[in-house]
């Protein structure tokens, strides 16, 4: 991913907040709907999205997955930018990955890993990555060198170094 491409990518991403949860989440359509973890937005309230240049929303659940950990949200209003998704099939051990997110709140960081396996849990495919995982980068998106979603950030084992997981 180019520095430019990481740039464009990151207008697309999201803080999203709900209650006493904060997290990231990025736009898939320009028509307002985004994804993020279904535990950034298992709270009480409303659910608020503010964009890389401030604007703020309101978002609507239109689909949850609890146990894939997957939100599916919209915002009244067009997407300023949106990100395409790829196929996991495309991917290989060893390939280069990035995590755009709001790690503790830190709105447009980027972070840089690789794919060190692919792992299934009951369900749920999960790509596990040494990328940087950290609070607030769960929701965002783990992109491809080309800039296409592979997964969504999810966590990291506390008690391990670089065991980090995104859902595929």
């Amino acid at each position: 991913v180019a520095g430019n491409e990481i740039e464009r990518s990151m207008r697309a991403v999201v803080v999203v907040e709900r209650g006493g949860s904060l997290g990231s989440g990025f736009f898939i359509s320009a028509d307002g709907l985004l994804l993020t973890n279904f535990h950034v937005i298992d709270d009480r309230g409303p659910i608020a999205v503010t964009t890389d240049d401030g604007e703020q929303y309101l978002a609507t659940v239109v689909r949850e997955d609890k146990s894939g950990d997957l939100a599916l949200l919209r915002i009244q209003g067009r997407a300023p930018h949106f990100l395409k998704l790829a196929s996991p099939s495309e991917i290989s051990l060893g390939i280069d990955l990035f995590a755009l997110g709001s790690p503790h709140g830190l709105q447009g960081t980027v972070t840089k890993g690789v794919l060190s396996a692919k792992r299934k849990v009951g369900n749920v495919d999960y790509l596990q990555i040494d990328v940087p995982i950290n609070p607030g980068n769960s929701g965002g998106p783990l992109l491809l060198p080309d800039g296409r979603v592979v997964g969504i950030n999810t966590f990291g084992l506390k008690d391990a170094e670089s065991l980090n997981f995104a859902v595929s």
